[in-house]
């Protein structure tokens, strides 16, 4: 696997975390959640677009 991938999965991986973290709150602030989940999906679809070569136009 490449460096960047890691790197991007790590980042992803973080995101999630924090979402997790958020909603185990006793009042989760769900647009943050919400947030951190988008930003979860993108660095995921950015790793595998990295390690497959490819990009979007």
């Amino acid at each position: 696997m490449k460096k960047q991938v890691e790197d991007w999965i790590v980042l992803a991986d973080n995101d999630l975390y924090a979402a997790e973290i958020i909603m185990k709150d006793e009042y989760p602030l769900t647009n943050i959640v919400a947030f951190h989940c988008q930003q979860t999906i993108e660095k995921y679809l950015k790793a595998y677009l990295i390690e497959k070569d490819t990009t979007l136009t």
